[in-house]
């Protein structure tokens, strides 16, 4: 890459200012990522995020998705189906 144009790149940077609201992201969608171990309450908290999103705020929230349940459908192609809930 020349030079000139990597400048212009760190520029750009630069002159970004930080997102206050969702209306000035790049990208319309927020993406929450939750991480816990076992039992500590993810699941709940990530359905009560997503009612209130949902209600207060009027956002169209997508299906939660957990890992745990992408592994389970996913594990035949490791020849380990049938991983118990």
């Amino acid at each position: 890459m020349p030079k000139a144009a990597a400048i212009d790149m760190l520029r750009a940077h630069e002159e970004r200012t930080l997102a206050t609201d969702i209306s000035d992201r790049l990208s319309q969608e927020l993406v929450i990522a939750l991480v816990g171990p076992v039992g500590s309450g993810v699941t709940t908290s990530a359905k009560y995020l997503s009612d209130i999103l949902s209600h207060h705020f009027d956002y169209q929230v997508a299906p939660i998705i957990k890992l745990s349940d992408f592994i389970r459908s996913e594990s035949h192609r490791i020849g380990m189906p049938g991983i118990p809930e």
